[in-house]
């Protein structure tokens, strides 16, 4: 998954809280990976436990040198024309911090690369990305 405008220590956090939760999921993560004392680990559905999963960081960028909002040719790290400034730009209405929306689009492009590269039956996300700037998450 993506962790856009906190840290990967928070979103682990979270990640954690959910998956001790007794009550069933409809995320396929928390259904498959539920806590060692969570009752749900003894389900069928249960592929293991959280407690056995390790967190990767594929790649972090530090928000405050500039390197997300701007375009590759200006020291940046995507390649952007001006209109996917103005679509990012204009994406998020409820997010008013204009460089968490590059971040935030950063992050989501980076997992889609990998979601592309998990084979299905491995891939327990039931997000398939870009919702803030599709209009389904603000």
């Amino acid at each position: 998954g993506k962790v856009s405008a906190k840290g990967f220590l928070d979103r682990h956090e979270e990640h954690a809280k959910a998956a001790a939760r007794e009550a069933s999921s409809d995320n396929k993560f928390y259904t498959f990976y539920p806590t060692k004392a969570n009752p749900r680990s003894k389900s069928t559905l249960a592929k293991g436990v959280f407690e056995s999963l390790t967190q990767y960081e594929a790649a972090s960028f530090d928000m405050s040198n500039g390197c997300v909002n701007k375009d590759f040719a200006d020291g940046g790290v995507m390649i952007l024309s001006d209109a996917d400034k103005v679509n990012i730009e204009s994406s998020m209405k409820s997010q008013s911090d204009t460089l968490i929306k590059y971040h935030t689009f950063l992050s989501y492009l980076m997992e889609f690369g990998y979601d592309l590269g998990i084979a299905p039956s491995y891939n327990v996300s039931g997000s398939f990305g870009f919702e803030s700037f599709i209009g389904i998450m603000k």
